[in-house]
């Protein structure tokens, strides 16, 4: 059986309920036949009132708690932080999660609360042989040209800057050299699939505490903590220590791009920076799939953003 999940607390579950009406709207049959998984990080009374309704469905929520300071760069797990933090441990505690409730996976789809499915995610890309995960690169548009996003870009850093003065620091404790680590590709950690018994967690985790020990001269952090565990799998991902399959982009197709010039067949729209930019033109189809999910009675209309 196959299993999506999503992990979230209460400032994302908004968007969370648009994703899940997604799914049951444009994808009935795999919802009727598939696990829903709910890693919930503090979910209001309400929502996990609506989920436990649900359960007939194979809808299970099942409550965690979020990582300590210690364990979080910046030391700070609130503002979905702590729950981005966690995922670096995905493997792991699903491998606990499921066998507690005594659930039967095969393949795992993780999905970022700001995705909204377009049709069935069947089948599942999992990883060819050899891969641990099927994940994409990250990718922009720039002058109407596609380019491949880097880690070392102003995201990635506390304040929104490159700290260049710092590279020489941050690539030796890294390992590697600075052209390197300007040349690492990014991967979107907010979807990907693995199959039940891919361990790569603690690799994960490692890279993960590596970059939150990298600090400037006052010894704070160098690295935003709402980019470490993106960039920490990105870094696992190039020093070889995670294996990944490429993940179609119809699994994942973000906006800028208009749905017109999307792939065939696209099955997840990731409206990334929604919360950000949601006026925005490109996230009119959010609003579509919202509107659509509401007519339909699929979710109460005070849980959906």
């Amino acid at each position: 059986m196959k299993c999506i999940v999503w992990l979230l607390d209460k400032g994302a579950e908004g968007m969370f309920a648009n994703s899940l009406g997604s799914l049951k709207l444009n994808a009935r049959r795999f919802w009727d036949e598939n696990l829903k998984l709910i890693l919930d990080f503090g979910l209001s009374d309400q929502m996990r009132s609506f989920l436990d309704t649900l359960r007939d469905e194979l809808v299970y929520v099942r409550s965690l708690t979020l990582p300590k300071p210690h364990d979080v760069v910046g030391g700070d797990p609130g503002g979905g932080v702590g729950v981005m933090r966690t995922r670096v441990e995905i493997s792991n505690i699903l491998k606990t999660v499921v066998e507690a409730l005594s659930l039967s996976v095969d393949d795992y789809l993780i999905c970022d609360c700001d995705t909204a499915f377009i049709t069935s995610p069947e089948p599942l890309p999992m990883p060819s042989a050899g891969g641990q995960i099927s994940i994409m690169k990250e990718w922009d548009v720039s002058d109407g040209a596609e380019v491949e996003m880097k880690l070392c870009r102003s995201s990635s850093f506390v304040g929104g800057v490159v700290p260049w003065g710092y590279i020489p620091r941050i690539s030796n404790q890294l390992g590697m050299s600075d052209q390197e680590f300007i040349s690492v590709p990014t991967y979107n950690t907010g979807v990907f699939g693995f199959r039940a018994g891919a361990e790569f967690s603690n690799e994960w985790k490692n890279t993960y505490d590596l970059i939150k020990g990298i600090v400037d001269d006052k010894g704070l952090p160098i690295f935003s903590p709402f980019a470490a565990e993106q960039n920490a799998f990105s870094l696992c991902v190039f020093r070889g220590s995670i294996t990944i399959s490429e993940l179609p982009r119809r699994f994942n197709q973000f906006p800028p791009r208009p749905p017109s010039s999307w792939p065939d067949g696209t099955v997840i729209a990731h409206f990334i920076t929604f919360k950000k930019n949601q006026g925005e033109a490109r996230y009119s189809l959010w609003y579509e799939i919202r509107d659509r999910v509401l007519l339909h009675g699929l979710i109460p209309v005070e849980l959906v953003a």
